[in-house]
């Protein structure tokens, strides 16, 4: 059995054919998040650069996560993908401040383009729960 998770607040990804999130058993895959915030029915992706795209990139899978009862505590495992691969030390500040402890395992890439022009990061996870 899976559960299709897809956060009202949050834009409808079906046009592109994904959804944000399925839960599966006790395992919660969430699709790859850019840094794109949701403002009434459009979205945008943030300004400021790698960090504050970083922010957004967490804020919007752990809405994805809450919609399906869990939160950032129960991520395993992450794929960090970067534009720019000297960008990482800053990823890993802005994470470094939401994983206080029991980091996720991670591997990080750097890709020539992404689907959005201009976003700088792109990530995603499996959480597992009980």
């Amino acid at each position: 059995m899976k559960k299709i998770i897809r956060p009202k607040r949050m834009y409808d990804p079906s046009f592109h054919s994904y959804s944000h999130g399925v839960k599966a058993g006790n395992l919660i895959f969430v699709a790859g998040q850019l840094g794109m915030e949701t403002v009434g029915l459009k979205r945008r992706l943030v300004r400021g650069g790698i960090m504050a795209q970083t922010r957004q990139v967490f804020k919007n899978i752990e809405t994805v996560l809450a919609e399906a009862g869990a939160n950032l505590d129960h991520v395993a495992t992450m794929s960090v993908y970067l534009k720019d691969i000297k960008d990482l030390e800053k990823f890993c500040e802005v994470r470094n401040a939401v994983f206080k402890r029991d980091f996720p395992a991670s591997t990080s890439v750097q890709v020539s383009e992404f689907a959005v022009k201009g976003a700088l990061v792109e990530v995603n996870v499996t959480a597992v729960v009980q």
